[in-house]
């Protein structure tokens, strides 16, 4: 195994993390800087940036407030110039990565505008404070995970503990679909190449939805529309960037599976190492997991 050398530890929550976003490289304006976004518990959102090489030590630019319960998730559009956070207070929350832009001021009239600029000015400990710049409502229970479309960053995906994916058209600022379970949805991942979704859910299987079919139940395009291997909870899923058939996931038994859709019966393989629940599991653009 490689030794992985830590760069840096960053603090500034006061609970549990529970989410963490990477900027895209290219949307980084100093190359030997690393950013990214962290949630947490404590119902703030942290953008921190870090030196590379360790060295240059690291800063927290902003603080996002606005949640009323625990943040589980947060992602950041293929741009980096917007981030998406779900909470336990049912609500998805969109926010400015950057400065205002021309993009911003089309949601928001020039009086909230000046609001947020005046805040930003604020320092909140070491982060400057910023707020949503929209708020969508729609869920019945808490908001497990939320994902950006991988073919259209004015949409998202979110799951929740009320049994659905919703999509969210971020141009109007409604729920545009809704895919029902008959089961808590953990983790959910988007693929462009396949039209799929895959939800991780709470009763130890992955269940699979067709963005193309008008049936908003499991997808029947295959023989078999959910997955069955894990003795736990399914807390992470994430397709190939280079495969459509294939879809990695992890669970609280340990273990994370790699299954291929075209023999979908069990998981091609099994991948041990850890000892305990594992939360999260993520592809690279390299293939690795």
């Amino acid at each position: 195994a490689a030794n992985l050398k830590i760069l840096a530890v960053v603090s500034g929550h006061n609970e549990a993390v529970k989410s963490v976003a990477f900027v895209p490289s290219e949307a980084v304006e100093n190359e030997n800087s690393v950013e990214f976004v962290k949630a947490s518990q404590d119902q703030n959102l942290l953008y921190w940036r870090c030196d590379r090489d360790g060295e240059g030590g690291s800063k927290c630019l902003v603080k996002f407030k606005g949640h009323t319960e625990s943040v589980d998730s947060v992602a950041i559009n293929t741009v980096g110039s917007h981030i998406a956070s779900a909470s336990w207070d049912k609500m998805l929350k969109i926010w400015s990565l950057r400065e205002p832009t021309d993009l911003d001021q089309e949601a928001v009239d020039q009086q909230q505008i000046a609001k947020r600029r005046s805040k930003k000015s604020k320092i909140d400990g070491v982060c400057h404070t910023r707020t949503p710049l929209v708020t969508l409502s729609g869920h019945s229970a808490a908001v497990s995970c939320v994902i950006w479309s991988t073919d259209n960053d004015q949409q998202l995906y979110t799951a929740s503990l009320d049994h659905s994916i919703k999509l969210w058209d971020l141009n109007k600022s409604i729920c545009s679909n809704s895919y029902r379970c008959s089961k808590v949805i953990l983790s959910v991942c988007h693929s462009s190449s396949n039209h799929l979704i895959a939800a991780g859910c709470a009763d130890k299987y992955i269940r699979l939805y067709d963005t193309r079919s008008n049936d908003q139940t499991s997808s029947t395009i295959l023989n078999q529309s959910t997955l069955c291997g894990h003795g736990n909870w399914v807390s992470g899923v994430s397709w190939s960037p280079s495969n459509q058939y294939q879809l990695v996931s992890g669970s609280y038994d340990g273990l994370v599976k790699l299954w291929d859709l075209r023999s979908p019966k069990v998981a091609l393989y099994d991948l041990f190492g850890h000892n305990e629940r594992v939360f999260a599991v993520k592809w690279s653009a390299q293939g690795l997991l």
